[in-house]
């Protein structure tokens, strides 16, 4: 059986649980017209979709697995039987650029909210070849393991019924959505090649320091890199988009987000600040800078921060040592009155491996300093 007969195949077992619904050209969010479900496989334009057929990876304990979760962090009343889904009631919004034709790839890009996709979006996933997938509008009420396996789906189903290049699956969303999207590209990097967060998303724990600072940690935030570092860090495709006036992700503390993760190795992160955008959605302009860059930033080359024997330093040897530092401060911070054993020791921990690897940089004087103190 060759690949278009796989397909044909594929389309008609996922139609055969299928309903569809299009407007072609529509906002997203706006009344649909039925269509028939003969015409679903090759219909391009904003359609409602509903899929009966699971992903693999979307079981249960495999999501759990990857998120780093548990029964635990499902909540007081969570159970297996309570935890499972019949994915035919849940609807999906899509757009296909009118462009699309099978046989001629297209980039997926998945959605999670935590609002509709502007209609003005639209325009930009045609020209540069997108489909566009929304899992959820409403990321948060979802609870963290549906939201992480309706987009898992979404990817599956779609692969089945169009020419998707698997080197440009992305995933990206806003605010909460942003930080759906983050765990999902480290939880799933074998399904989602980049991902896209706007005004939300993290990597690391960060630190506010007593000048009023944001610092950022090694500390990582939940879940870790599921898969060979090597490769993720060479080719995971990370765009940051924040705004100039955002008072809920402070864009001092996220460029603090990439370049931790230059410094941990990461080659294709990018950092876009829109001037005067507060919390809320960019603008179709600036949205598609961030597309650009998904598909089109060149690989930089990692700083050098290994450790620093030399008398004078390099750049990135200095600032992986005051990330250190930095880390060791939060622990220190991290009490109610007195410093608790289990913080000192994680504090002094990254004091000491500053004064070991790091000897000559300006935050060895700061280690030891804290190192005495605590």
């Amino acid at each position: 059986m060759n690949t278009v007969q796989r397909r044909a195949v594929a389309m008609a077992l996922v139609l055969f649980a299928l309903r569809a619904e299009t407007t072609i050209g529509a906002a997203y969010g706006g009344r649909a017209a039925k269509m028939s479900t003969t015409r679903a496989s090759a219909s391009t334009g904003h359609l409602r979709l509903s899929f009966g057929e699971r992903s693999p990876l979307s079981e249960r304990d495999e999501v759990l697995r990857r998120i780093d979760a548990n029964l635990r962090n499902m909540g007081p009343n969570a159970d297996k039987a309570s935890l499972e889904y019949d994915l035919a009631t849940e609807s999906f919004e899509v757009f296909v650029p009118l462009g699309y034709r099978p046989g001629v790839p297209h980039g997926l890009f998945v959605w999670t909210g935590v609002t509709e996709v502007p209609s003005a979006w639209q325009a930009i996933f045609s020209r540069h070849k997108l489909i566009c997938i929304a899992s959820s509008i409403t990321t948060v009420r979802k609870g963290l393991l549906r939201n992480a396996q309706l987009p898992l789906d979404a990817v599956h189903n779609m692969k089945n019924l169009y020419d998707i290049d698997e080197n440009r699956v992305y995933i990206g969303g806003f605010s909460a959505g942003g930080g759906m999207a983050s765990r999902m590209v480290c939880a799933f990097p074998d399904v989602f090649r980049g991902g896209y967060f706007l005004l939300g998303g993290r990597f690391y724990v960060t630190y506010k320091n007593q000048n009023g600072q944001w610092e950022t940690t090694v500390e990582r935030m939940t879940p870790g890199w599921k898969g060979p570092l090597d490769r993720i860090r060479k080719d995971m495709r990370l765009v940051f988009m924040r705004g100039e006036d955002d008072t809920v992700y402070s864009p001092q503390e996220d460029r603090g987000q990439c370049e931790g993760l230059l410094l941990d190795g990461f080659t294709r992160v990018t950092y876009i600040e829109v001037p005067r955008l507060g919390h809320e959605l960019p603008s179709a302009l600036w949205f598609e800078k961030g597309i650009v860059a998904l598909d089109q930033s060149k690989p930089k080359t990692p700083p050098t921060t290994g450790p620093a024997s030399q008398p004078y330093p390099l750049p990135g040897q200095i600032a992986q040592a005051q990330r250190l530092v930095a880390t060791a401060r939060m622990w220190l911070d991290a009490r109610g009155g007195a410093i608790a054993p289990r913080h000192r020791d994680r504090a002094r921990e990254y004091l000491q491996r500053v004064l070991r690897e790091y000897p000559s940089t300006p935050a060895a004087a700061k280690a030891r300093q804290l190192l005495d103190e605590s």
